[in-house]
C-alpha cells in the first residue's frame, strides 16, 4: 500500500497506477478528485467508464463546472454518470447549465439528483476498477484533504449497486432542464391535447 503526506501534484502523490493498487494520500488541497481521475487516465490507454458523486454546488470560482467540462471533453471517457446533491442544486442556474453539458455528452439519463454527502468516483479502464474516495471534491481548497484510491476492491461493486438503485430525475426536473426525450415530449403533448366531445343519438 502506497501512503504519503504530500505537497506535490496528483502525478507525484498517487504513484504508479496498477492492478491491485492501494493509495492513501493526505494533501493540502493542491489537487482535486478530477486530477486523480486524469492521472489514472494518463497511465492507462483504453476507453473508460466514469461515475462521479459530487456533493454540493459550492462553485463560486467555477471549478466544479470546469471539471465537468473536462470530463465531457475527454475522448477517453466513453460513458459517464453524475450524481449530485438533489433539490437544493436543481434551482441553481450554473448547476443547470453545467449538467446540461454533461447530459448532452453522456445522454439524458446520465445525471441523477439524490440526497448525498459522499465524495466518490469510480473509474473502469483497461480491465481495472478504481474506487476513488476521500474528503476532497472537484475543487481545490486550502485545507487538509484525504484521498484513497483502491483497484479491485469490494467497495467498487457496492458503489455501482447503489448507483443503479438511485432513481432517475423526475420529468418535471428534466423539463426545466430541457432534457426530456422526444418520446416523453410527444406523450406529454398527447396527454395535454383536449379530447373532442362525442354525442350519442337523441342527446
Amino acid at each position: 500500500m502506497h501512503t504519503m503526506e504530500s505537497f506535490l501534484s496528483a502525478r507525484r502523490s498517487i504513484g504508479k497506477v496498477e492492478s491491485g493498487m492501494r493509495s492513501f494520500v493526505v494533501t493540502r488541497g493542491q489537487f482535486t478528485m478530477a486530477d486523480a481521475v486524469f492521472e489514472i487516465l494518463r497511465q492507462t490507454t483504453g476507453q473508460a467508464r466514469l461515475s462521479v458523486w459530487a456533493w454540493g454546488w459550492a462553485d463560486s470560482e467555477g471549478q466544479t463546472a470546469e471539471a465537468f467540462r473536462q470530463f465531457c471533453a475527454s475522448s477517453r471517457i466513453e460513458t459517464g454518470l453524475l450524481l449530485t446533491d438533489g433539490p437544493k442544486d436543481e434551482a441553481d442556474p450554473k448547476f443547470i447549465a453545467a449538467t446540461a453539458v454533461w447530459r448532452e455528452r453522456f445522454g439524458p439519463s446520465s445525471v441523477k439528483n439524490v440526497n448525498l454527502h459522499a465524495k466518490i468516483i469510480t473509474l473502469e479502464v483497461d480491465g481495472m476498477r478504481f474506487l476513488i474516495r476521500g474528503s476532497m471534491n472537484l475543487l481545490k481548497t486550502p485545507r487538509f484533504e484525504n484521498l484513497d484510491i483502491s483497484e479491485g476492491c469490494a467497495g467498487f461493486e457496492t458503489v455501482r449497486a447503489a448507483e443503479e438503485s438511485f432513481p432517475l430525475p423526475s420529468l418535471i426536473t428534466r423539463l426545466r432542464e430541457k432534457t426530456w426525450t422526444r418520446t416523453e415530449r410527444l406523450s406529454c403533448a398527447r396527454a395535454r391535447k383536449p379530447r373532442a366531445k362525442t354525442f350519442t343519438s337523441g342527446s
